[in-house]
Protein backbone atom coordinates (compact mmCIF):
# COMPACT_ATOMS: atom_id res chain seq x y z
CA UNK A 1 0.00 0.00 0.00
CA UNK A 2 1.47 3.32 -1.10
CA UNK A 3 2.04 5.83 1.69
CA UNK A 4 1.20 9.49 1.19
CA UNK A 5 4.04 11.87 0.42
CA UNK A 6 4.44 14.76 2.91
CA UNK A 7 3.17 17.41 0.46
CA UNK A 8 0.23 15.20 -0.49
CA UNK A 9 -0.57 14.63 3.18
CA UNK A 10 -0.50 18.38 3.91
CA UNK A 11 -2.73 19.07 0.91
CA UNK A 12 -5.21 16.42 2.09
CA UNK A 13 -5.25 17.96 5.59
CA UNK A 14 -5.89 21.47 4.26
CA UNK A 15 -8.74 20.46 1.98
CA UNK A 16 -10.38 17.85 4.19
CA UNK A 17 -13.82 18.94 5.44
CA UNK A 18 -13.11 17.48 8.88
CA UNK A 19 -12.98 20.69 10.93
CA UNK A 20 -12.56 18.82 14.23
CA UNK A 21 -9.10 17.55 13.28
CA UNK A 22 -8.07 21.01 12.04
CA UNK A 23 -9.45 22.66 15.17
CA UNK A 24 -7.37 20.51 17.54
CA UNK A 25 -4.22 20.90 15.40
CA UNK A 26 -4.46 24.70 15.22
CA UNK A 27 -5.32 24.99 18.93
CA UNK A 28 -2.32 22.83 19.85
CA UNK A 29 0.07 25.02 17.84
CA UNK A 30 -1.41 28.22 19.33
CA UNK A 31 -1.22 26.73 22.84
CA UNK A 32 2.48 25.90 22.44
CA UNK A 33 3.25 29.39 21.10
CA UNK A 34 1.26 31.03 23.91
CA UNK A 35 3.01 28.90 26.54
CA UNK A 36 6.43 29.89 25.16
CA UNK A 37 5.43 33.57 25.25
CA UNK A 38 4.24 33.25 28.86
CA UNK A 39 7.57 31.67 29.89
CA UNK A 40 9.59 34.35 28.06
CA UNK A 41 7.55 37.07 29.77
CA UNK A 42 8.00 35.39 33.15
CA UNK A 43 11.81 35.40 32.79
CA UNK A 44 11.69 39.02 31.50
CA UNK A 45 12.91 38.25 27.98
CA UNK A 46 9.70 39.76 26.59
CA UNK A 47 8.11 42.92 28.05
CA UNK A 48 4.84 42.46 29.88
CA UNK A 49 2.61 43.72 32.64
CA UNK A 50 -0.15 42.24 34.75
CA UNK A 51 -2.85 42.74 32.09
CA UNK A 52 -0.79 41.12 29.32
CA UNK A 53 0.15 38.15 31.52
CA UNK A 54 -3.45 37.65 32.59
CA UNK A 55 -4.70 37.78 29.00
CA UNK A 56 -2.08 35.26 27.89
CA UNK A 57 -3.00 32.86 30.70
CA UNK A 58 -6.70 33.16 29.80
CA UNK A 59 -5.90 32.47 26.14
CA UNK A 60 -3.81 29.43 27.11
CA UNK A 61 -6.65 28.02 29.24
CA UNK A 62 -9.19 28.46 26.44
CA UNK A 63 -6.84 26.91 23.88
CA UNK A 64 -6.30 23.98 26.25
CA UNK A 65 -10.06 23.46 26.38
CA UNK A 66 -10.21 23.46 22.57
CA UNK A 67 -7.42 20.87 22.39
CA UNK A 68 -9.49 18.61 24.67
CA UNK A 69 -12.85 19.50 23.06
CA UNK A 70 -12.01 20.56 19.48
CA UNK A 71 -15.67 20.69 18.50
CA UNK A 72 -16.10 23.96 20.41
CA UNK A 73 -14.73 26.00 17.49
CA UNK A 74 -16.55 29.13 18.68
CA UNK A 75 -14.14 29.26 21.66
CA UNK A 76 -11.45 30.50 19.25
CA UNK A 77 -13.31 33.80 19.41
CA UNK A 78 -12.22 34.50 22.98
CA UNK A 79 -8.41 34.34 22.51
CA UNK A 80 -8.77 36.56 19.44
CA UNK A 81 -10.97 39.12 21.19
CA UNK A 82 -8.91 39.09 24.41
CA UNK A 83 -5.55 39.42 22.63
CA UNK A 84 -6.99 41.95 20.19
CA UNK A 85 -8.41 44.27 22.84
CA UNK A 86 -5.26 44.06 25.00
CA UNK A 87 -3.09 44.95 21.98
CA UNK A 88 -5.39 47.85 21.09
CA UNK A 89 -5.35 49.09 24.70
CA UNK A 90 -1.56 49.06 24.94
CA UNK A 91 -0.57 50.23 21.48
CA UNK A 92 -3.56 50.73 19.23
CA UNK A 93 -1.73 48.66 16.63
CA UNK A 94 -2.94 46.81 13.56
CA UNK A 95 -2.11 43.47 15.18
CA UNK A 96 -4.75 44.13 17.83
CA UNK A 97 -7.32 45.14 15.23
CA UNK A 98 -6.47 42.11 13.09
CA UNK A 99 -6.95 39.75 16.05
CA UNK A 100 -10.23 41.44 16.98
CA UNK A 101 -11.53 41.17 13.41
CA UNK A 102 -10.42 37.52 13.33
CA UNK A 103 -12.58 36.92 16.41
CA UNK A 104 -15.53 38.56 14.67
CA UNK A 105 -14.91 36.45 11.58
CA UNK A 106 -15.08 33.28 13.69
CA UNK A 107 -18.38 34.47 15.16
CA UNK A 108 -19.60 35.07 11.62
CA UNK A 109 -18.44 31.60 10.58
CA UNK A 110 -20.29 29.98 13.50
CA UNK A 111 -23.56 31.77 12.63
CA UNK A 112 -23.40 33.94 15.77
CA UNK A 113 -25.03 36.89 14.00
CA UNK A 114 -28.04 34.99 12.64
CA UNK A 115 -30.25 36.10 15.57
CA UNK A 116 -30.45 39.23 17.77
CA UNK A 117 -27.86 40.84 15.51
CA UNK A 118 -28.59 44.39 16.74
CA UNK A 119 -27.93 43.52 20.40
CA UNK A 120 -24.84 41.43 19.68
CA UNK A 121 -23.24 44.09 17.46
CA UNK A 122 -24.07 46.74 20.08
CA UNK A 123 -22.43 44.71 22.87
CA UNK A 124 -19.26 44.10 20.83
CA UNK A 125 -19.12 47.77 19.79
CA UNK A 126 -19.52 48.98 23.39
CA UNK A 127 -16.67 46.72 24.52
CA UNK A 128 -14.44 48.00 21.73
CA UNK A 129 -15.27 51.64 22.52
CA UNK A 130 -14.68 51.08 26.26
CA UNK A 131 -11.13 49.88 25.55
CA UNK A 132 -10.39 53.00 23.48
CA UNK A 133 -11.82 55.29 26.17
CA UNK A 134 -9.72 53.56 28.84
CA UNK A 135 -6.66 53.92 26.62
CA UNK A 136 -7.34 57.67 26.22
CA UNK A 137 -7.29 58.20 29.99
CA UNK A 138 -4.35 55.83 30.59
CA UNK A 139 -1.91 56.85 27.83
CA UNK A 140 -3.06 60.29 26.69
CA UNK A 141 -4.29 61.83 23.46
CA UNK A 142 -1.21 61.06 21.32
CA UNK A 143 -1.52 57.29 21.65
CA UNK A 144 -5.31 57.59 21.35
CA UNK A 145 -5.11 59.48 18.03
CA UNK A 146 -2.55 56.99 16.72
CA UNK A 147 -4.94 54.18 17.64
CA UNK A 148 -7.78 55.86 15.78
CA UNK A 149 -5.56 56.26 12.71
CA UNK A 150 -4.54 52.59 12.73
CA UNK A 151 -8.07 51.40 13.39
CA UNK A 152 -9.48 53.65 10.67
CA UNK A 153 -6.99 52.35 8.10
CA UNK A 154 -7.59 48.76 9.17
CA UNK A 155 -11.37 49.10 9.02
CA UNK A 156 -11.16 50.64 5.54
CA UNK A 157 -9.14 47.65 4.32
CA UNK A 158 -11.51 45.22 6.09
CA UNK A 159 -14.56 46.95 4.59
CA UNK A 160 -13.00 46.77 1.13
CA UNK A 161 -12.32 43.05 1.52
CA UNK A 162 -15.84 42.47 2.83
CA UNK A 163 -17.35 44.20 -0.21
CA UNK A 164 -15.05 42.23 -2.49
CA UNK A 165 -16.06 38.88 -0.97
CA UNK A 166 -19.62 39.80 0.07
CA UNK A 167 -21.22 37.21 -2.20
CA UNK A 168 -19.01 34.44 -0.79
CA UNK A 169 -19.69 35.44 2.82
CA UNK A 170 -23.43 36.13 2.65
CA UNK A 171 -24.46 32.64 3.80
CA UNK A 172 -22.68 33.31 7.12
CA UNK A 173 -24.87 36.28 8.07
CA UNK A 174 -28.17 35.47 6.31
CA UNK A 175 -30.74 33.18 7.85
CA UNK A 176 -30.74 29.67 6.38
CA UNK A 177 -33.88 28.14 4.89
CA UNK A 178 -35.07 25.33 7.20
CA UNK A 179 -35.72 21.91 5.71
CA UNK A 180 -37.15 18.95 7.63
CA UNK A 181 -35.26 15.73 6.99
CA UNK A 182 -38.34 13.73 7.97
CA UNK A 183 -40.23 15.22 5.03
CA UNK A 184 -37.70 13.81 2.53
CA UNK A 185 -38.30 10.40 1.01
CA UNK A 186 -35.20 8.79 2.46
CA UNK A 187 -34.47 5.58 4.30
CA UNK A 188 -33.17 5.68 7.87
CA UNK A 189 -29.63 4.92 6.70
CA UNK A 190 -29.83 7.68 4.08
CA UNK A 191 -30.93 10.12 6.79
CA UNK A 192 -27.89 9.11 8.84
CA UNK A 193 -25.64 9.63 5.81
CA UNK A 194 -27.21 13.04 5.19
CA UNK A 195 -26.66 14.13 8.80
CA UNK A 196 -23.01 13.00 8.86
CA UNK A 197 -22.25 14.47 5.43
CA UNK A 198 -23.76 17.79 6.54
CA UNK A 199 -21.34 17.74 9.51
CA UNK A 200 -18.42 17.65 7.06
CA UNK A 201 -17.43 13.99 7.29
CA UNK A 202 -15.95 12.30 4.22
CA UNK A 203 -17.56 9.24 2.64
CA UNK A 204 -14.85 7.06 4.18
CA UNK A 205 -15.50 8.48 7.66
CA UNK A 206 -19.25 8.03 7.25
CA UNK A 207 -18.68 4.41 6.22
CA UNK A 208 -16.53 3.80 9.30
CA UNK A 209 -19.19 5.27 11.60
CA UNK A 210 -22.03 3.28 10.03
CA UNK A 211 -19.91 0.14 9.48
CA UNK A 212 -20.59 -0.01 5.74
CA UNK A 213 -18.35 0.32 2.69
CA UNK A 214 -17.49 3.60 1.00
CA UNK A 215 -19.08 2.42 -2.26
CA UNK A 216 -22.41 1.91 -0.47
CA UNK A 217 -22.14 5.42 0.98
CA UNK A 218 -21.67 6.83 -2.54
CA UNK A 219 -24.83 5.03 -3.71
CA UNK A 220 -26.78 6.32 -0.72
CA UNK A 221 -25.52 9.86 -1.34
CA UNK A 222 -26.68 9.61 -4.97
CA UNK A 223 -30.21 8.96 -3.69
CA UNK A 224 -29.85 11.88 -1.29
CA UNK A 225 -28.83 14.16 -4.18
CA UNK A 226 -32.01 13.15 -6.01
CA UNK A 227 -34.17 13.83 -2.95
CA UNK A 228 -32.58 17.27 -2.47
CA UNK A 229 -32.67 17.97 -6.23
CA UNK A 230 -28.93 18.68 -6.46
CA UNK A 231 -26.58 17.46 -9.18
CA UNK A 232 -23.47 16.33 -7.29
CA UNK A 233 -21.44 16.57 -4.08
CA UNK A 234 -20.31 20.14 -4.79
CA UNK A 235 -23.93 21.24 -5.26
CA UNK A 236 -24.80 19.34 -2.07
CA UNK A 237 -22.23 21.37 -0.07
CA UNK A 238 -23.73 24.61 -1.41
CA UNK A 239 -27.20 23.35 -0.49
CA UNK A 240 -26.06 22.60 3.08
CA UNK A 241 -24.62 26.12 3.41
CA UNK A 242 -27.94 27.63 2.36
CA UNK A 243 -30.28 25.38 4.36
CA UNK A 244 -30.66 24.39 8.00
CA UNK A 245 -31.39 20.70 8.43
CA UNK A 246 -34.07 19.99 11.04
CA UNK A 247 -33.68 16.36 12.07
Amino acid sequence: MRTKQPIEGIRHFIYTPNLIKKSRFVALIMLIVTAVIIVLQYISVLPSDRLIRLSNVLCAVILGIIVIKPGFIILYTFPCLIAGLVNIYHGGNLLGLSLYLAGLLILLKTNFFKTYIRYKVSALSVGFAAVLIAQRFRYGSTVFMLSLLHIGLGLCVAAGLFVLFADDLKHYYTRKTPIRVSSLRLTERQRQCLRLAAEGLTFKQIGEKLCISESVIKKEMTEIYKALNVANYHAFLIFIQQHELIL
